[in-house]
């Protein structure tokens, strides 16, 4: 089977692990729902792959990194996150900045500016779409995806996830 790694970036959470565990529980099942439909019929897999996925979570994506000289332990944490990006088949970037709502998350736009650097095929999500028309009005090429609940966050991810899988059954 074919695993494509996604990398799916978005907000800390800071101490809130239940507000990370359940936004990731609906991405997860988001990818679930996209692969049995659309992607296990054909041979194909995609993988959510978080900033902070560690070895122990997703061995494949670490062997791959290590393959290509992406990854050695203890190397710095921007270099295992550029070579995430690197390797994903697309990305996706929540831009919400959960604690502060007048504020978009900088660290996640920093990484959005690498996925674009490296020519990633990036999708904007955010819960904060006004601020992100008033501070990012250039994002040229980029689909943003608002969301205001999370049926609406979980079916941003299917349509995009949705897109890249139609577009690999014909490759």
């Amino acid at each position: 089977m074919a695993e494509e790694f996604i990398f799916i970036w978005h907000d800390y959470f800071g101490e809130n692990v239940k507000a990370k565990s359940k936004y990731r529980a609906i991405v997860k099942a988001a990818f679930e729902e996209v692969n049995s439909k659309y992607l296990l019929p054909y041979g194909r897999n995609f993988t959510p792959v978080f900033g902070d996925t560690k070895q122990s979570e997703c061995p494949a994506l670490f062997q791959v990194l290590s393959q290509q000289d992406l990854f050695q332990p203890n190397q710095g944490y921007w270099i295992e996150i550029i070579g995430k990006i690197s390797l994903s088949t697309f990305a996706i970037f929540d831009l919400t900045h959960n604690s502060l709502r007048s504020h978009l998350n900088a660290n996640v736009i920093l990484e959005y500016g690498v996925a674009l650097g490296l020519n990633k095929s990036c999708h904007v999500l955010t819960a904060q779409l006004r601020l992100v028309k008033r501070h990012l009005s250039n994002i040229a090429g980029t689909l943003v995806y608002p969301y205001n609940n999370t049926a609406a966050l979980r079916n941003a991810i299917i349509e995009i996830c949705q897109l890249h899988a139609t577009m690999l059954r014909k490759v």
